[in-house]
């Protein structure tokens, strides 16, 4: 089944060209690798990608992507994609936006670096096949790529600088310290090109892994260039032990001025001594320094009482993950729909919404239906994976997407060759396009009877 779909490209340094009508701008706007599509877990390959090429050429620029999901309107035209390439896994293209079409604003931000992401919007056909890229699992691979229009906007996307954006030539650099990651060398970045990267767990805490192909060979497996570690969750000790033990070059963070005596009275701490409330805080909820100076400055030191007790992390994980089964199984009964261990979600995936009520599986937490653009996709993805559940469960989960759909106001057409769609309650399929109540085919029924009486 043809699909539809956003992907957003995140941008870092603009390099920009301007005459007196365009300003345009370089970039990648896709690369070959797995994605998060509102749970969906798919890889896109080079192969596809190089196929797509000649549909980014000269597809239209849009501010935002259309209600009408591909670009029918002029006035919402900004520019033109130019000189799209396939280049080893991805595709690099100029963005150049039309003076006469553009906002003094919006060129200013692009020009100025306030913008820093591109979003596709394309048609695809997924095969599904279980695998693994780059040590990402994935459930389905990308087919028959159709890009319609590339929007150009302030978004953080799924595939995120340096992998992708505006003023990405392509090669990615190999790993030297940042102010916010530890560093750790398995391979010279000199003698590889670096191809995108990952993340890995170790002890609960999240890591990065660089990955390159040897120079020149790039059709060459991938392999392993540095490991990167968050100076927010990872001390300089527990960095560097992981590193030598993957027998790795290690390099701590680079501290800024003023930060050295911080960083040293933490790592005396985490060498045997418990953590501070401030510490656990910030690991628990995920924050910087700055965050949590903003907390403790707005709300005082009270927040703390927010933290679980000291002691209790392990239990409180095993206790946590049982509650959520419970919860889980709490929401079949309500839904009527099955939790399915292998797919599902015990709670809502980060960075999707957190109300179950917002999805059209909410059991699962699966088809996300807000904002808008993710309520259309799982409109348009329901046909392709409803053969995962029962038809019970498909009737519950189709009407819950369709009730939503028609709130925002999306165009549904009625389809009668779905169980589901026939299930759907009168008043709602009145409400479809193409819908012919009974009534209505009664009545059609006794005119054509009226007619061929009158014929003979």
């Amino acid at each position: 089944m043809r699909m539809y779909g956003l992907k957003s490209v995140e941008a870092g340094k603009f390099e920009v060209r301007e005459d007196d009508k365009t300003v345009t701008v370089p970039a990648v706007i896709t690369r070959e690798d797995v994605y998060d599509y509102d749970g969906m877990l798919v890889y896109e390959p080079a192969e596809e990608i190089e196929e797509a090429t000649l549909t980014a050429r000269n597809a239209w620029i849009v501010e935002n992507h259309p209600a009408e999901v591909i670009v029918t309107k002029t006035e919402d035209i900004r520019g033109s994609v130019a000189a799209a390439v396939f280049v080893e896994d991805r595709i690099k293209a100029d963005l150049t936006f039309f003076k006469d079409r553009c906002s003094s604003k919006y060129l200013a931000d692009i020009k100025k670096g306030r913008i820093k992401s591109v979003s596709i919007g394309f048609f695809w056909e997924p095969e599904e096949r279980k695998g693994e890229f780059k040590g990402k699992h994935y459930d389905y691979v990308m087919r028959k790529i159709f890009i319609d229009h590339v929007a150009v906007g302030s978004w953080q996307g799924r595939c995120a600088y340096p992998v992708c954006g505006v003023g990405i030539n392509g090669k990615l650099k190999g790993a030297n310290p940042y102010p916010n990651e530890h560093s750790c060398r398995l391979r010279d970045p000199e003698t590889l090109d670096i191809v995108g990267s990952g993340e890995r767990k170790h002890n609960g805490k999240t890591y990065r892994v660089i990955f390159g192909k040897p120079k020149g060979k790039p059709k060459a497996g991938s392999v392993e260039q540095a490991y990167r570690y968050p100076v927010e969750t990872w001390s300089e000790s527990e960095a560097r032990k992981h590193c030598q033990a993957h027998g790795g070059t290690f390099e701590p963070a680079k501290k800024k001025e003023g930060d050295v005596l911080k960083n040293k009275n933490q790592e005396e701490r985490r060498e045997g001594q418990p953590k501070t409330d401030r510490e656990r805080f910030m690991e628990h909820y995920g924050l910087t320094d700055e965050q949590m100076d903003k907390i403790l400055k707005w709300i005082g030191e009270d927040i703390y009482k927010l933290l679980p007790e000291r002691g209790s992390g392990l239990a409180q994980d095993e206790g946590e993950r049982e509650k959520l089964h419970e919860a889980a199984k709490r929401r079949e009964e309500k839904y009527g729909i099955k939790f399915r261990e292998d797919k599902g979600h015990l709670t809502p995936p980060k960075g999707y919404p957190q109300d179950e009520a917002d999805y059209g599986d909410p059991v699962n937490y699966a088809y996300p239906l807000v904002p808008e653009d993710r309520c259309r996709n799982a409109l348009a993805r329901w046909g392709a994976f409803r053969e995962e559940y029962t038809q019970p469960e498909r009737n519950i989960i189709y009407a819950r997407i369709v009730g939503r759909a028609l709130k925002y106001g999306i165009t549904v057409k009625y389809n009668p060759e779905l169980p589901e769609a026939k299930a759907l309650p009168e008043s709602v399929k009145r409400q479809l396009e193409s819908y012919e109540s009974a009534d209505s085919l009664i009545a059609k029924a006794h005119m054509l009877v009226e007619q061929l009486k009158g014929v003979g």
